[in-house]
C-alpha cells in the first residue's frame, strides 16, 4: 500500500510538470482533456510550488541589488525574504481569487460554474506567476518591462479563452467578446503604463465610448454593442455602493480593501468573534465554529447560514472578497454552498 502512495505521488509530480510544459507552450490541447475533478489538493500544490518558484526569483533580483516589476521595493536580504515568502502566501490566497474571478466569467459566458473546476483552471494559468518573475529584473527599464508585462497578460487571455472554450464549455461566442473586451483593457492599461499623459487623457476621458471604440476594431460592431450594454447595466447597480467592514475588535473600515479583509478574518480566535461585511441593510458575516467557520448572510430573501462549517480560510476570503465585489458574481458564488434559514 505504501509502495503503490509512493508511486503514484512520483507519478503526480512527474505529470506536474509534463502539465506545466502543456499548458504553457499548448493551452488548447492542455484544457482540452484537463480533469476536472480530483479534489482542491492537487491545485493548491501547483500554486505553492509556481508561488515558490516565483518567490525565488524575486528574492534572487533583491539580493543582487536588481530592481523588480514592484518597482525596487524588495530591497535587501531581509525584504527579500518576505518577498518569497508573501509571494507563496499571495499565491495560494490568489488561486482562490482567481478561481472566484474566472467562475464569474465562465457564467457571463455561460459554462461551467463548479467551484473546482474553475479552481483547476486558477490554477493551471499561474505557471504564469514564475513567467512573469523572471522578467522582474526588467523593472527598472520602463517601456520593455510594460511591454513584456503586456505580452504575458495577453498569452494569459488566450490561455483562459481556450480554458472556457475546451475546460469549462463556454459558449464560444460570448467567451471570445469577453477576452476581446479583457485585451482593449489591457492595451489601455499600456497607454497608462507608459505614462503617456496627453493619450491616457484622451483614452479616459469617456471610458465607455473608448472601451467601445477599442472592441468594435478588435471584435467588430456585435462587441461593441455587448460592451455598451454591459456599461449601461452597471450604471443600473449601485456598484459604489457603502461598504462598512466589522472587525472583531471593534473596528469599522468604510470601503475596505482585500487585505482589511484578510486581516480581520485571520485574526479570528473564538466563537465569539466574528466579521461582517455590511451593504445597507444587507450583510454577510463569518464567525468561528470548531475547526471551521459558519457563514450567514442576510439579503431581500431572507436570513441564512451554512449548513456546513467545515471551510478552509482561504474559502472564506474568497466568499468575502466576491461580496465585497458585489454584481451578479456573489449571486452565482453563494450558490457553491450549502444554506438554511438562520434564527435572528
Amino acid at each position: 500500500m505504501t509502495e503503490q502512495s509512493q508511486e503514484q505521488q512520483a507519478f503526480s509530480i512527474q505529470k506536474m510538470v509534463e502539465d506545466a510544459k502543456t499548458v504553457l507552450l499548448s493551452p488548447k490541447k492542455y484544457f482540452t482533456s484537463m480533469p476536472l475533478k480530483g479534489g482542491l489538493g492537487e491545485p493548491i500544490i501547483k500554486a505553492l510550488i509556481y508561488g515558490t518558484i516565483a518567490g525565488i526569483f524575486r528574492f534572487l533580483w533583491s539580493i543582487l541589488n536588481v530592481s523588480v516589476a514592484t518597482g525596487g521595493i524588495f530591497s535587501g536580504h531581509a525584504i527579500g525574504i518576505m518577498a518569497l515568502i508573501w509571494s507563496i502566501i499571495g499565491a495560494v490566497i490568489g488561486l482562490f481569487i482567481g478561481a472566484v474571478i474566472i467562475l464569474i466569467i465562465s457564467a457571463i459566458c455561460s459554462g461551467s460554474t463548479d467551484f473546482e473546476a474553475n479552481v483547476r483552471v486558477s490554477a493551471d494559468m499561474m505557471i504564469l506567476l514564475p513567467v512573469g518573475a523572471i522578467f522582474g529584473f526588467l523593472g527598472g527599464i520602463s517601456f520593455l518591462s510594460v511591454v513584456i508585462r503586456l505580452a504575458i497578460n495577453l498569452y494569459g487571455l488566450w490561455m483562459l479563452y481556450n480554458a472556457l472554450n475546451e475546460s469549462l464549455k463556454a459558449n464560444p461566442k460570448t467567451s471570445k467578446i469577453v477576452t476581446l473586451v479583457l485585451a482593449g483593457l489591457l492595451v489601455l492599461f499600456l497607454f497608462i503604463g507608459l505614462g503617456t499623459k496627453k493619450a491616457v487623457h484622451s483614452l479616459t476621458k469617456d471610458p465607455e465610448k473608448t472601451a467601445e471604440k477599442i472592441v468594435r476594431q478588435l471584435g467588430g460592431d456585435e462587441a461593441a454593442k455587448t460592451v455598451k450594454e454591459a456599461y449601461k447595466t452597471a450604471k443600473q447597480e449601485d456598484i459604489n455602493a457603502v461598504v462598512i467592514l466589522g472587525k472583531p475588535d471593534g473596528d469599522r473600515v468604510k470601503n475596505p480593501e482585500i487585505s482589511d479583509i484578510t486581516e480581520a478574518i485571520n485574526s479570528l480566535k473564538s466563537e465569539d468573534e466574528f466579521v461582517i461585511l455590511n451593504r445597507g441593510k444587507n450583510f454577510l458575516q463569518v464567525a468561528k465554529s470548531g475547526e471551521g467557520y459558519l457563514l450567514q448572510y442576510k439579503d431581500g430573501s431572507g436570513f441564512f447560514e451554512s449548513k456546513n462549517t467545515d471551510f478552509a480560510p482561504e474559502i472564506i476570503i474568497a466568499t468575502f472578497n466576491t461580496y465585497l465585489i458585489g454584481g451578479t458574481g456573489w449571486g452565482v458564488w453563494k450558490q457553491q454552498f450549502e444554506w438554511k434559514p438562520a434564527e435572528h
